[in-house]
């Protein structure tokens, strides 16, 4: 019975080290140049960037700390544009290619962000919600045009998250649901909206979004970054139809030229350790 016993323990030794060894080797910094994909690239999200942390915002210091693994381990950070360009098949991207997008619109953006990609020498872009811009009385401050206008002109970009659209409602049946997928009661009427009615404030929304970024930024690409990434087979006929050409989603993974639906892997939560950042990356890169 000793025995046993004691094979088990060198066993659990065994197994255990082993595992402590695997972990080591696959989060060790790369001694030179390491290639972990080709051809493809990886798109990671972002909201909020402040001291006060909630489920999706991170502090700048830990935002820092991914920008810094981003380099460490050998990912190259590209622009909408390249990544746009691969896509439509009529550019190229390095190896570990990555790009750094943002969604709201929040200053946070500007003031905390900026910073310190400008310090790593990296771009982002950030789907903005166009009403409260153009409203200026949220409870957290937003973009500015002149804000997006200055950090454009240093190879930042902005697009579309809807008009006014970023909300929770609930069905008929009281389920939460989200205003971009579903007919909303008309306080107006004291009904529902039909489905030609909610298809037309839908279009209606993304029109109106899409024209605000024309205006503004003299904007050429039509993006769609989806509220909640809650998205319907009627809200991409919509989209579409009024030539909005890539959709980012929150499905996690990485993405080739021909995907319309974009993945992105949501890094801005507080409990994304560099360390768990990393293993999101690593994990997402087939």
């Amino acid at each position: 019975m000793k025995h046993i016993k004691r094979a088990i323990i060198f066993f659990l030794i065994i197994f255990f080290s082993a595992s402590i060894l695997s972990i080591y080797l696959y989060f060790k910094k790369p001694e030179g140049e390491m290639i972990y994909y080709r051809d493809k690239v990886l798109v990671i999200s972002y909201q909020h960037v402040a001291q006060k942390t909630n489920s999706a915002t991170i502090t700048p210091q830990l935002f820092a700390a991914h920008m810094q693994t981003i380099k460490d381990y050998g990912y190259n950070v590209i622009s909408m544009e390249q990544f746009l360009k691969f896509m439509d098949k009529q550019g190229t991207v390095p190896p570990n290619a990555l790009v750094i997008t943002f969604e709201d619109g929040y200053e946070s953006f500007y003031t905390q962000a900026y910073p310190i990609l400008n310090n790593f020498g990296y771009v982002a872009s950030n789907f903005i919600v166009v009403a409260p811009t153009e409203e200026s009385n949220t409870e957290i401050p937003h973009l500015s045009w002149d804000q997006m206008r200055e950090l454009k002109k240093i190879g930042m970009s902005f697009y579309s998250h809807t008009y006014d659209s970023h909300k929770i409602t609930t069905d008929k049946n009281g389920a939460q649901t989200y205003v971009l997928t579903s007919p909303i009661f008309l306080e107006k009427t004291k009904n529902w909206e039909t489905q030609e009615e909610y298809e037309a404030r839908v279009r209606e929304d993304l029109q109106k979004a899409d024209n605000f970024l024309q205006d503004k930024l003299e904007n050429q690409r039509k993006l769609l970054a989806f509220p909640y990434g809650a998205y319907n087979p009627t809200v991409l006929n919509i989209a579409q139809q009024l030539g909005i050409e890539y959709f980012f989603t929150e499905k996690e993974g990485i993405n080739e030229p021909g995907m319309k639906e974009i993945k992105r892997i949501n890094v801005g939560a507080p409990d994304i350790s560099p360390l768990f950042f990393l293993w999101k990356l690593k994990t997402n890169d087939e």
